[in-house]
């Protein structure tokens, strides 16, 4: 942040006025201050910015110095909402941890609707007795910066009233203006079928004018045809008939265009080029070009959207059939409509869209859970992984589910959803074998008190934050009772709202007092880890005896921060385990990927299998197809029509396995054989950090075979 420096004599004219009229405070200057900047919703990040080198700018008139440990600025609470509690929100905790330290003794806000924006003063009320107990003062300063507007004193009972009142007045605000006015008015607009400021539906514009040659406009507000964007909505349901109502069928023609839409022209309202909701597809200069759709959810919105037929929905209830021109002809949109709602358009359920969910339900939703469901990250960043199942057809057997973790996507704009596919019983299998040996071969006190010192002091401070507020709601309790039997109190209106307003903190003050309990009385995450390492050891072999499927999850979630899976090759992928215990590190194991990869064949490797699939040796072909094993080659030529003179695999090259699986077979030291000699993943090779107590060559590689399938 820019510094602001001023002369020594022009600093103190400065501060003797602006502390003119409040000179018992001018000694809070020799205490570091903390400027407090809130606003609601992210989008005001940017607005806020200048708004907090004025305040800090005041405190440097003020007298502060031009120093960050003496002006504190923490920006945690940017776009955090003041309905929030103060626990719950990370600014408002370290600030009350600067005042029960001693640390500062002034905090400086541009408005008190910053600190809080609730209904009750309950928070409130335990602010002021935390600032009370520590001496810290409340420095409000006037619009422009320029000069003290005023200084809370909560040891004043005339600053209490007002800052509660000012309170009141932040959350009134909040209830008449937004709640009340410009909510109010919005819904107004939506009951009667105008537009009220929010996203527009694609095919649409809205008619702005207010009077049309000095008449009012009964069309204003109103929704009217935008023709080049109607004309792509229509074609669109068109091009979804045509596909047989396959979604994702049509999202991928969608994925091969550069945009979908195009740019709203020139005379178009420029409100209404960011009221789109699509994605906006951008030029270099960073100009929307037009817009797209790139996920299913969102096309399926697109095309079930009542508004295209003329018909309006406002909070999810029909308000007219006939509230503007329709884009889309009524049949054509209820046959797009019925293969997507879960209602027809007359209001009924719609039966096939039920059933074919609930039939999805129930071939998808089996019983198994996956241990590690959760805990996966994909080393691609534009993937995540997800548990998902697939349908595994038997001979002459019933049909078995299988649950898979699979590679998708995370916005399917383009191609196939899936990419890699592993068992979950292998992963999680190969995953466990390895974290109960790490348990049971580890020793439970190694650096275990460096770890539960550092734990210790997160617990205490969590425990000291407590502290400060439960006696801040006690005090506030206690104060608010003796005023409750003093019996000044004769309106009954004002002694049922303050019987409230008890009963909510009473209840707040319940909750923090749980809240210490549980973590007073809960072990440390070191603690849980020395517990189940120390069960591990003694129960050995029958582990399985002592750890109950439940607690399980409970010893992963204790040890395991991440687990990210790296694609190798079509048969081979890299588990890299970050382990919460500081000691074991990070543990990265090579594993085995049973079955058929089932990769999907690219254009470029189709074109390459025509080219030279009937001329070139396999060697050759070996290294132009490094992900495609003879087997693989052989049949997809068969499918493409094409033969070769030869129909053998040489001797040195595998035959189930391609060119990427052959060289990290030779990395590891394994062979063809070894592999394929039992069904299932395993365990090929583990690369551990380097420590003392995992230094023996055992460790260094785990051969296939019947070590590594168990």
């Amino acid at each position: 942040m820019q510094q602001l420096i001023l002369q020594p004599t022009q600093q103190k004219k400065v501060q003797s006025s602006i502390w003119n009229q409040f000179q018992q405070f001018a000694t809070l200057i020799h205490y570091p201050c903390q400027v407090y900047p809130r606003v609601s919703t992210p989008g005001q990040r940017n607005n806020v910015s200048a708004e907090m080198q004025l305040d800090r700018r005041f405190a440097l008139f003020c007298g502060w110095s031009d120093d960050d440990k003496m002006i504190i600025v923490e920006k945690d609470d940017l776009g955090v909402s003041g309905q929030l509690r103060m626990d719950e929100r990370l600014a408002f905790v370290k600030m009350l941890r600067n005042i029960a330290s001693g640390r500062i003794k002034a905090v400086i806000v541009a408005n008190i609707s910053r600190f809080f924006r609730r209904k009750w003063n309950d928070e409130a009320e335990k602010f002021m007795q935390i600032c009370d107990t520590y001496g810290v003062k409340v420095i409000i300063p006037n619009a422009q910066r320029t000069a003290i507007k005023s200084v809370y004193d909560f040891s004043k009972s005339s600053d209490i009233q007002q800052f509660r009142r000012e309170c009141e007045e932040a959350w009134k605000y909040l209830e008449n203006h937004v709640y009340g006015t410009m909510l109010a008015a919005q819904d107004v607009l939506g009951q009667i079928g105008r537009w009220g400021g929010w996203n527009l539906p694609p095919g649409y514009i809205v008619d702005r004018r207010e009077k049309i040659d000095g008449e009012l406009n009964p069309n204003y507000r109103l929704y009217i045809p935008y023709q080049p964007h109607a004309e792509i909505l229509d074609r669109l349901h068109d091009r979804y008939w045509e596909l047989n109502f396959n979604t994702m069928a049509l999202l991928r023609e969608i994925a091969r265009r550069e945009y979908l839409f195009p740019a709203f022209e020139p005379w178009v309202d420029k409100e209404f080029h960011t009221k789109l909701c699509l994605t906006r597809v951008l030029d270099d200069r960073g100009n929307i070009k037009g817009y797209t759709i790139t996920s299913d959810h969102g096309l399926r919105s697109v095309l079930s959207n009542v508004m295209s037929i003329g018909y309006c929905m406002w909070k999810g209830e029909l308000v007219s059939t006939e509230n503007h021109e329709a884009i889309i002809d009524y049949n054509k949109f209820a046959m797009s409509y019925n293969h997507i709602s879960a209602t027809r358009l007359d209001g009924t359920p719609n039966e096939w869209v039920l059933g074919r969910r609930s039939s999805y339900a129930k071939k998808h939703n089996p019983a198994y859970a996956a241990i590690l469901d959760g805990k996966l990250q994909a080393s691609d960043p534009g993937y995540r992984i997800n548990q998902c199942p697939k349908l595994m057809k038997q001979k002459e057997r019933p049909t078995k589910i299988e649950r898979y973790y699979g590679f998708f996507k995370r916005r399917r704009s383009e191609g196939f959803a899936s990419k890699y596919m592993i068992l979950s019983n292998d992963v999680d299998r190969i995953f466990l074998d390895h974290f109960i040996m790490r348990l049971q071969q580890a020793d439970e006190f190694e650096n275990f008190l460096d770890a539960e010192k550092a734990e210790l002091q997160t617990q205490a401070q969590m425990l000291l934050d407590l502290d400060v507020q439960i006696d801040a709601a006690r005090k506030a309790l206690a104060l608010k009772k003796a005023y409750l039997k003093s019996g000044k109190i004769k309106n009954l209106d004002l002694l049922e709202e303050l019987d409230a307003d008890y009963t909510i903190q009473q209840e707040d003050l319940a909750r923090m007092e749980r809240q210490r309990e549980r973590i007073s009385s809960s072990k440390t995450p070191a603690q849980q880890r020395r517990s189940y390492k120390q069960m591990m050891r003694e129960a050995g072999t029958c582990w399985n005896e002592v750890v109950t499927p439940d607690e399980l999850p409970l010893m992963i979630e204790a040890f395991v921060d991440t687990i990210v899976i790296e694609p190798l090759s079509p048969h081979f992928y890299a588990m890299r385990i970050q382990w919460s215990d500081p000691e074991w590190g990070i543990d990265e194991l090579t594993c085995y990927r049973d079955g058929s990869p089932s990769i999907r064949w690219t254009t470029e490797e189709l074109d390459i299998l025509r080219d030279r699939y009937e001329k070139s040796p396999m060697e050759e072909l070996f290294q132009l197809l490094p992900r495609r094993n003879y087997v693989s080659q052989q049949r997809q030529a068969e499918v493409l029509g094409l033969r070769r003179q030869y129909q053998f695999c040489p001797r040195h090259l595998p035959k189930a396995f391609c060119l990427q699986d052959w060289e990290i077979m030779q990395q590891c030291g394994v062979t063809e054989e070894e592999l394929l000699i039992s069904k299932g993943g395993r365990l090929v090779t583990l690369a551990l950090p380097m420590d003392a107590s995992f230094s023996n060559s055992n460790w260094s590689q785990v051969r296939s075979g019947r070590r590594a399938a168990n």
